[in-house]
């Protein structure tokens, strides 16, 4: 931590009365990490200790939770092996970021084996603690590992509660076994939980989610008439869009019709899904009285909304009107996203006009606010490797995208731009086929694994693809494609 005087100049301390105290500089670090400046926390801490200030388990704890929050899981451990050599030990709010952090790499064995460890040492985790691990499982669709934890939570001291029972609802909602939902729903009242309106939510997603439309309205009636949890804006909002997905656009109004009578208001999030069912049946004019309705009740448009719009006009082919609503978002100051900009991009892809396009990448380019990402790279080499055939321009944009520090390359990338060679009947064999090795040796040094997807083009045109555990992909790196070392069939 470098302190500077009120003229900017860096304090040299002279004794230890002139240092600063070891909350300080905690706060420091905690600043630091709350910033997400890890390095610098990093160094902070460094400079403490250099100092002559003792560290404590917050300090520790502080830097811990900074790495596992942007998921570098192995630093973090780093610090608390640091910690642990230094006498100091781990409390409950440690493991707590640890495992919490170990749960989102979807880790379990090392968040369990972390969970065993806290509780050699007595300390007993929180239910948030445990309601992290219930949700980590349902992620990774582990829902029958969920249910057996909570079982073992309500016969121990650490008992669930409606977050942890919600949590586990969504598990089973999401792998859509409503009749396992119900059953823990029907378990979590008899228990003496009262089911809040999250709860309620999570079934009424699950149900729309299975098309079970008619349950999920019978849901609502009952939320309305006899729970103490009222439906709100998300639950007419889930329920609008269980209709627009099954098409009904009548039902759909009629229900967020039902929502305002209800004094329950609509917001921006509200009126986008009904104006996306409206688009998704073609209906624009519509969609366009909705946001008329939306502006007229105070609430503003956003990117996701008029980039709905867009993307309607752009699948009619109406680029004058999908190009007109741009300009509407830069007059009335929302700045189009990078999902706004690929949309228009697709909409004159499709029709052919590379030109116009190119014209929205750059824009991009120049734009500070708004980067291509890897769609947008995908997809401009695909126009021009497979609508245009122009495979200089193709190769053109990946070598963009490899100078782009911000963006890297996939597997689709490389796919789309050799399978512009396998379909360019009209150019030498032998060039394209130097070509499309050419590009799998660049996804090889990189790194990238093969699908399926880059098999095809090689097989459409009788041409050897490497097998996974072959040379060409396991050592060779940074080597050209031999016919006579990578081209042998394995026998």
């Amino acid at each position: 931590m470098v302190e500077r005087d009120e003229f900017g100049r860096k304090i040299v301390y002279v004794s230890g009365r002139d240092i600063p105290s070891r909350p300080k500089w905690n706060k420091h670090i905690n600043n630091l990490v709350e910033e997400g400046q890890m390095e610098k926390a990093m160094s902070a801490a460094r400079d403490m200790m250099n100092l002559g200030v003792e560290p404590d388990v917050i300090m520790f704890t502080t830097l811990i939770k900074g790495w596992c929050k942007i998921g570098k899981m192995s630093v973090a451990m780093h610090v608390t092996k640091v910690m642990l050599k230094m006498g100091l030990y781990p409390d409950q709010i440690t493991y707590s970021h640890l495992i919490q952090g170990y749960c989102q790499q979807h880790d379990m064995m090392t968040a369990k084996r972390l969970l065993e460890s806290m509780i050699k040492v007595n300390l007993i985790p929180n239910i948030i603690t445990l309601t992290q691990i219930v949700k980590a499982l349902c992620n990774m669709r582990l829902v029958g590992d969920a249910t057996i934890l909570v079982d073992t939570l309500l016969k121990s001291d650490t008992k669930p509660d409606v977050i942890t029972f919600t949590t586990l609802l969504r598990g089973w909602c999401n792998v859509g076994d409503m009749k396992m939902a119900y059953k823990i729903l029907k378990s979590m009242i008899e228990l003496g939980y009262e089911p809040n309106v999250v709860t309620w939510n999570v079934i009424l997603h699950g149900l729309c989610q299975q098309n079970a439309l008619s349950d999920a309205m019978h849901l609502v009636e009952t939320m309305s008439a006899t729970s103490d949890a009222k439906p709100n804006v998300v639950t007419f909002t889930t329920l609008v869009r269980g209709w627009c997905k099954r098409g009904d656009m009548e039902m759909a109004t009629k229900v967020f019709d039902v929502a305002s009578k209800m004094n329950v208001v609509p917001g921006v999030v509200s009126y986008t899904t009904l104006i996306r069912g409206w688009c998704e049946k073609e209906c624009e004019d519509r969609a366009i009285e909705v946001m008329k309705r939306m502006k007229a009740a105070g609430v503003r448009p956003n990117v996701v909304t008029l980039t709905t719009l867009i993307r309607s006009y752009c699948k009619d082919r109406n680029m004058r009107a999908a190009m007109s609503l741009l300009e509407t978002m830069r007059r009335t100051g929302l700045r189009p996203d990078v999902h706004t900009y690929t949309t228009l991009m697709q909409g004159w892809i499709e029709l052919k006009n590379m030109n116009r396009a190119m014209d929205l990448f750059k824009q991009m380019k120049r734009n500070k606010r708004v980067r291509p990402d890897i769609v947008t790279y995908t997809l401009l080499i695909s126009g021009w490797a497979r609508s245009m055939k122009r495979m200089d321009m193709a190769e053109k944009v990946m070598q963009d995208l490899m100078n782009d520090r911000n963006v890297s390359p996939n597997d689709r990338t490389f796919c789309a731009l050799i399978r512009g060679y396998s379909c360019l009947f009209h150019g030498d064999r032998n060039w394209r086929a130097e070509r499309m090795y050419f590009w799998l040796c660049k996804m090889r040094d990189l790194r990238i694994q093969p699908t399926h997807h880059a098999v095809k083009p090689f097989t459409c045109m009788n041409l050897y693809f490497p097998a996974v555990d072959e040379p060409f992909w396991t050592t060779d790196f940074g080597m050209s494609f031999d016919p006579h070392r990578h081209g042998r069939r394995r026998r």
